[in-house]
């Protein structure tokens, strides 16, 4: 249990951490339409983005449903641009212990509130999302219901990462992804990538 008192790193919660750009009123909206019981974050860091989604599922949830689950899915180990500190402070945002980052135990401080709905997964984003695939493949696991994807912000890899989100997706799930604004992931490979995902859904439905 990653939430209980054993865990080998103990940090406080910090919630300091800038880089949540999803808007709580839009999640709040979706989460009341859609009614989600199964959600995969894709990039969490220190949990500021799975709070906000977590929230708003639970929010939408029933009375006297079970709780939805969100799987959250990192490396915890920073990318390219925090371990070369492109802006200040990234890499000392790493909390380095001899060398290894700590930002997973940080995570775990931070969500310990929703420990009933948020579930981290350490795995790379492309490793995670083709297992995902698998599992519901194999009905060992529903297909997500909705999938927010902010993970590497590296141009091909992106591309990747939302067509193997597209797909994983139940018919008429949601995808969601942060920094639109960014080149690696702008609106236009969104949208070419998702039709990609859906014409290759339309010709293999078998695989669902």
């Amino acid at each position: 249990d990653v939430y209980g008192d054993h865990a080998p790193v103990q940090l406080d919660a910090d919630h300091s951490a800038p880089h949540t750009n999803v808007p709580p009123d839009f999640l709040r909206s979706l989460m009341s339409q859609l009614r989600p019981t199964c959600l995969v974050e894709v990039g969490s860091w220190k949990g500021g983005s799975a709070l906000l989604i977590a929230d708003a599922a639970v929010e939408a949830t029933p009375p006297h449903a079970p709780p939805p689950t969100l799987l959250c899915i990192d490396t915890w180990l920073g990318d390219g641009a925090t371990w070369l500190d492109r802006c200040v402070g990234w890499r000392e945002g790493l909390l380095l212990n001899h060398g290894l980052p700590q930002v997973f135990w940080q995570f775990v401080a931070n969500c310990r509130r929703r420990a009933d709905v948020i579930f981290p997964w350490p795995l790379a984003s492309l490793t995670a999302l083709r297992a995902l695939q698998h599992l519901a493949i194999r009905g060992a696991v529903p297909q997500p219901d909705f999938v927010y994807l902010d993970a590497a912000h590296e141009k091909g890899e992106t591309l990747i990462e939302i067509r193997r989100a597209f797909e994983l997706l139940r018919p008429g799930g949601v995808l969601v992804g942060d920094d639109l604004d960014w080149p690696a992931v702008e609106v236009r490979r969104w949208r070419r990538s998702a039709q990609s995902a859906a014409r290759a859904r339309a010709s293999a439905p078998e695989r669902w």
